[in-house]
């Protein structure tokens, strides 16, 4: 779990590099990275979002990973099991709810202009 932690703190240290590089004048590299460097609010608030439905995408990766290797390292004990089953079946559901958010939140960027 401490793996899982670390991983996500170099994660958020390391995010705003390339979020933000469009404002220490390095339009090409972040044009080139896909991200948008004009000055209206749809952009920015889509830029954002990427990046948080980025983060929301690798913890579920986390979650699942941690809830396979919970049960695939049972050795037939049933209550790492369920615990296994139980991350998995959590992390699923929070991916549904991300892919809502996602949804949601495109149609409303996407009215805004960005």
């Amino acid at each position: 779990m401490r793996r899982i932690i670390h991983v996500i703190t170099a994660y958020l240290i390391l995010l705003p590099t390339s979020v933000l590089a469009a404002g220490f004048g390095l339009d090409d590299a972040a044009k080139k990275a896909g991200y948008e460097t004009g000055k209206n609010i749809g952009g920015t608030i889509s830029g954002i979002l990427t990046a948080a439905f980025s983060l929301l995408g690798i913890l579920f990766l986390a979650m699942m990973l941690y809830g396979g290797y919970e049960w695939m390292s049972s050795m037939g004990e049933e209550e790492k099991v369920e615990t296994g089953k139980k991350t998995i079946i959590w992390a699923t559901f929070g991916l549904i709810v991300i892919l809502g958010a996602y949804a949601i939140t495109h149609f409303i960027v996407s009215k805004l202009g960005g």
